[in-house]
């Protein structure tokens, strides 16, 4: 999975768009683990290092789709301490 950029240009002027704001970031979600290794060896500025696996499970709020991306992505939200709690593995890339 890749994950979201370390930083970003977004300057929040109405703080009830904080909120709007955390619902509409998302991490990356693949299906294919080899495809998404090549592509972050590739690319390891966009992608990362390391690949993680997830066990999404009900009840954490966390939400997803499939289409948002090509083939095999998945756009995932949540809140980070429930999308950490999820970490099953994490492979090097």
């Amino acid at each position: 999975m890749a994950g979201v950029p370390d930083k970003f240009s977004v300057r929040v002027l109405d703080r009830s768009l904080v909120v709007y704001r955390a619902i509409h970031m998302a991490v990356s979600g693949f299906e294919d683990r080899d495809g998404l290794a090549r592509l972050a060896r590739r690319r390891p500025e966009r992608i990362g290092s390391h690949i993680l696996r997830l066990d999404l499970r009900p009840g954490l709020g966390i939400c997803c789709t499939d289409a948002t991306g090509g083939p095999g992505h998945w756009s995932i939200w949540g809140t980070p301490a429930h999308l950490r709690s999820c970490v099953v593995d994490i492979h090097r890339v």
